[in-house]
């Protein structure tokens, strides 16, 4: 992962944000199959 992501207390609107950036610029430069497998393999670092 890039940087650690900071989530608020409160969950705002800038959260999801910051989430879906974070999530598009993880995977700009994957395939489908690629982005299907990182979508679809639980996370152990939750």
């Amino acid at each position: 992962m890039a940087y650690p992501l900071e989530i608020s207390p409160e969950f705002t609107i800038e959260d999801i944000h910051r989430i879906r950036e974070r999530n598009y610029e993880e995977t700009k430069h994957m395939t489908v199959k690629e982005k299907l497998l990182y979508y679809n393999t639980p996370r152990t670092d939750a």
